[in-house]
């Protein structure tokens, strides 16, 4: 898929490698059904007319990423520039418009982002990012950082809180599946606001709140 996509960023305009990518997550999310892992995506109504926003996800999964951007085929997305060191990817995410984090530049708890933000308040687009930074262990959080609301206010968006379930069976970095019904909950928006601190830490209650609800669902509805 790596130079099927690179293929398609040759072609003009973002499209092509867009629905490269969307084919790729679905094709993932159809191995995932093959699986037993069967994938409900609640709450989508809270991305539709409210105008672009930033989706700032709970991530417990590699598939985190993968299962948004199946139901949400023009998703954007920030990632780490360590990324960049995967042959190929780095082309990709260039010609996909991802808004690349630097990682190393020390600028900000965040780094500083590249020019794709530019085109992605131009393009109107939703953009992905995760709070914590890091993939966290079921039952296990990260300390949320400022960049949610930070993306948030360089973008004059809301934060629409995404909880999730999919740790319990797609696990943290693993390929193996464990079969049953993974959520993905998208909530209400909250206002970027003023005091990034305080609306980092109502977007850490939101988020945890309802993947603690969505974890105890899902277990009890494993078979034993």
């Amino acid at each position: 898929m790596a130079f099927v996509c690179a293929g398609l960023g040759l072609l003009p305009g973002r499209r092509p490698i867009v629905g490269g990518l969307w084919l790729y997550t679905r094709a993932i999310t159809g191995w995932m059904r093959v699986c037993g892992v069967r994938l409900e995506v609640r709450g989508l109504e809270h991305l539709r007319g409210t105008g672009p926003a930033v989706v700032a996800s709970k991530h417990q999964s590699y598939g985190d990423a993968i299962c948004l951007v199946s139901r949400h085929a023009d998703l954007g997305y920030v990632i780490g520039d360590h990324l960049h060191r995967f042959p190929l990817i780095g082309f990709i995410l260039e010609q996909a418009e991802a808004v690349v984090i630097d990682t190393g530049s020390g600028k900000g708890e965040n780094g500083a982002l590249n020019k794709s933000l530019e085109r992605l308040r131009a393009a109107e687009r939703d953009v992905l990012i995760f709070p914590e930074g890091h993939l966290a262990r079921v039952d296990e959080k990260h300390r949320y950082r400022l960049g949610a609301w930070k993306l948030a206010r360089e973008l004059d968006r809301p934060v629409v809180p995404v909880a999730t379930n999919l740790g319990l069976f797609w696990p943290r970095q693993e390929w193996e599946l464990n079969p049953g019904r993974a959520v993905i909950e998208i909530l209400p928006p909250i206002p970027p606001g003023e005091d990034g601190r305080a609306f980092t830490r109502a977007l850490e209650a939101a988020i945890e709140t309802r993947t603690a609800a969505l974890l105890a669902e899902g277990r009890a509805e494993r078979p034993a």
